[in-house]
């Protein structure tokens, strides 16, 4: 790592700290005078909270250049270690988890033009996490599946939309996200991601996913 990614990676952590919009912007900046690859290089530096934390304060409307330039594989992992941020949000109000998963993956898929490549990639490595299908279901609980209509162009932005993407990228996940839909709890599957995410967030990975779906 060379001394000045090290002082962009410090000085995108400092402003992280106090707003995730300004990091992100501050990533915008380095992307705009130093090169996408400067900016990729100082995102491989910064720890995945300070990721989690710019990528919150972006959506499908404005998204953030990091959604579009990170590996798959450091999605995945913030997507992991994001919902330890939603305690602090409950806690303030008028906060959703299922809203604020729906924003993020709406930036990661919705937001890319023609690079279904890309998008199938990212898609392939949140699946391959433990918990990756609890949170790709969570936005979807409780859509009413059978009145999707599968022929007609989803409105923008709705939930139709984000469950077709995912449907056109790998029909397989698309199933799997109905049957966990079908099967599983809210309340469970919110509470197994939090706890899963502080898990990781201080080392440690929970391997109790047992309880995730109510009896059939």
């Amino acid at each position: 790592m060379s001394q000045q990614i090290a002082v962009l990676a410090e000085k995108v952590v400092a402003i992280t700290h106090e707003s995730g919009r300004n990091g992100g912007d501050i990533l915008e900046d380095i992307a705009s005078t130093e090169g996408d690859q400067t900016m990729i290089a100082v995102i491989s530096e910064l720890d995945i909270m300070s990721v989690a934390k710019i990528l919150r304060e972006f959506d499908a409307t404005i998204p953030s250049i990091a959604a579009w330039l990170m590996e798959p594989e450091a999605i995945r992992n913030m997507l992991d270690v994001e919902p330890s941020y939603w305690e602090n949000e409950l806690q303030k109000g008028a906060f959703n988890a299922q809203d604020s998963v729906k924003s993020m993956l709406s930036q990661i898929f919705l937001t890319q033009i023609d690079d279904e490549e890309r998008e199938l990639a990212i898609l392939s490595a949140i699946v391959e996490s433990e918990t990756g299908i609890l949170y790709l279901s969570l936005p979807f609980i409780g859509l009413d599946f059978a009145a999707i209509d599968h022929d007609e162009e989803a409105t923008s932005g709705s939930d139709e939309e984000l469950l077709l993407k995912i449907k056109l990228l790998d029909i397989s996940v698309y199933k799997a996200i109905l049957s966990t839909c079908e099967r599983g709890d809210y309340e469970k599957i919110e509470a197994i991601l939090k706890s899963q995410a502080n898990n990781l967030r201080v080392g440690e990975i929970s391997d109790d996913t047992d309880d995730m779906f109510e009896p059939l």
